[in-house]
C-alpha cells in the first residue's frame, strides 16, 4: 500500500477518534487515550500489501507497577476488529467503512475489555481463542496478576501453580515463565505471611 492510500485511512479513522480524546502522531498507526490512573485504551491500524488489520486494546497501567521489569509481566488485552465485527479489511474496504467499524464494533469491545473481572474469568476458559492476548504466553503472565491486583492473591497463585505445569511445552516469551513466577512468588507470598 502507498502512503496516499494509507494515509486516506488514516485520515478517516482520525474523524472518528480524534473528537472521542484519542490521540495519534502523525508518524503513528496508534491512537491512545487515557481512560483513568488504570486504564488506557490504544486502536491500531495494521497495514500489509493488500490486507488492513486493526486491533484494538486496553493497557492496565497499574498491574505493569506489580513486578519488576525483568519479571516479564504482560499488562494488557487486545483484539482483532476483524474477529469482533466477523469482517476483514484490505485495501478494497473503504476507508470510512474502517473508521465506522471501529465506532461500531471496536469502541464497545473497548469498554468490555476494561472489565477484569469478565477478563479474568474468560483467561480461565481452556479455549485459547476466547483469551483475548496476543499469545498463550501472554495469557500466562496476565491472569495471575489480573487476580492479584483484584486481591484474589490465593486464586492468582493457584493459577501460577496450574500454569507452571503447562509453561515448559507453550511458553515462548522471553524472560521464561519460571522467571515471572519466582517474581511473583517473591511479592504475594511474603504478602500473605505478613
Amino acid at each position: 500500500m502507498n502512503p496516499t492510500e494509507r494515509d486516506s485511512y488514516l485520515r478517516a479513522v482520525d474523524l472518528v477518534l480524534n473528537p472521542l480524546g484519542f490521540k495519534r502522531s502523525k508518524s503513528s498507526f496508534e491512537w491512545k487515550r487515557k481512560v483513568d490512573s488504570q486504564n488506557s485504551e490504544w486502536i491500531h491500524l495494521n497495514f500489509g500489501k493488500a490486507v488492513i488489520n486493526p486491533s484494538l486494546g486496553v493497557f492496565y497501567a497499574d498491574l505493569e507497577k506489580l513486578l519488576p521489569p525483568e519479571a516479564g509481566a504482560v499488562a494488557g488485552v487486545s483484539r482483532m476488529l476483524s474477529t469482533i465485527a466477523s469482517q476483514s479489511y484490505s485495501t478494497q474496504t473503504r476507508p470510512e467503512q474502517i473508521a465506522e467499524d471501529i465506532v461500531r464494533f471496536a469502541l464497545p469491545a473497548l469498554v468490555q475489555l476494561r472489565d477484569r473481572v469478565a477478563i479474568a474469568a474468560v483467561l480461565q476458559n481452556s479455549s485459547a481463542s476466547d483469551w483475548p492476548t496476543f499469545s498463550a504466553s501472554h495469557r500466562m503472565r496476565l491472569l495471575p496478576l489480573l487476580l492479584a491486583g483484584m486481591g484474589r492473591v490465593s486464586e492468582a497463585l493457584d493459577w501460577l501453580t496450574h500454569l507452571e505445569k503447562v509453561a515448559s511445552s507453550s511458553d515462548q516469551m522471553l524472560p521464561k515463565f519460571e522467571a515471572f513466577a519466582s517474581h511473583f512468588r517473591g511479592k504475594y507470598i511474603v504478602k500473605q505471611d505478613h
